[in-house]
């Protein structure tokens, strides 16, 4: 296999996430595509990712070295460093030892624990960044062309997953709290005509349930109909059930 069919090879393997269900998912899957990354590259040593999802702080969600959690820590507490700044631009970003000395505060953190070069790279979905994906190099002083090629497509292919899961779940927040006043309405006329059947017939409230779902499968209609139907005749009857007349 050539270099380029081998290059491409990998980053097809890298840029095919999975759907994300939940973000138990997202932990798993980034954390098994960051030891690719990782294995795949000669130049990258360590791998972070940081995600910021709705109604939840910024946080690392990856980190194959425990550096990366340190530099990531610092960067959250200061405001200053590359992912910090790729997250806020929504660029990507390459800095070698030159730049680094642009957050000195950073650079001196980041140069004791020996790295070199960093390349981040965010996880866009649309005109927002959802999170950053940041490589490490530690034994080079920079990171060759197919490297930032490989975080680029991995960032790019998270990105949308993330955007998904974020898109998904709102929804489900959404269909939940609209459907919370209907089901609500449902359970307030479900108590009030188990009252009723309990003071008609003097029975138990488990009794009534079981009398009103008995009328609704005789009927083939759904228990809420049922409920209904018992109110509204109570009501028309000044609050009581009328018994039935005897023949």
């Amino acid at each position: 296999m050539s270099v380029a069919s081998s290059t491409d090879a990998t980053t097809a393997s890298l840029a095919g996430v999975p759907p994300l269900r939940d973000v138990a998912d997202l932990d798993r899957v980034a954390d098994r595509l960051a030891d690719q990354l990782v294995a795949a590259s000669e130049g990258i040593d360590a791998v972070g990712l940081v995600v910021a999802l709705p109604d939840s702080p910024l946080r690392c969600r990856v980190a194959t070295d425990p550096l990366v959690r340190d530099l990531l820590r610092l960067e959250r507490s200061t405001g200053e460093g590359p992912c910090a700044d790729t997250l806020r631009s929504g660029r990507p970003l390459y800095a070698e030892r030159g730049l680094l000395a642009s957050w000195p505060t950073y650079d001196a953190a980041a140069s004791a624990r020996g790295v070199r070069v960093q390349a981040c790279a965010p996880l866009l979905a649309g005109p927002d960044a959802h999170g950053v994906l940041t490589a490490y190099g530690l034994r080079h002083g920079d990171l060759d062309a197919r490297s930032r090629r490989l975080v680029h497509d991995l960032a790019q292919a998270l990105g949308a997953r993330v955007a998904e899961m974020v898109a998904r779940e709102q929804d489900r927040v959404a269909a939940a709290a609209a459907s919370a006043p209907a089901a609500a309405t449902g359970h307030r006329l479900l108590d009030r005509a188990v009252g009723i059947v309990q003071e008609r017939y003097g029975s138990s409230a488990e009794r009534a349930v079981e009398l009103l779902e008995a009328s609704a499968t005789r009927q083939h209609v759904d228990l809420e109909v049922v409920a209904r139907h018992v109110v509204e005749q109570a009501e028309r009857w000044g609050g009581h059930v009328p018994r039935p007349r005897s023949r």
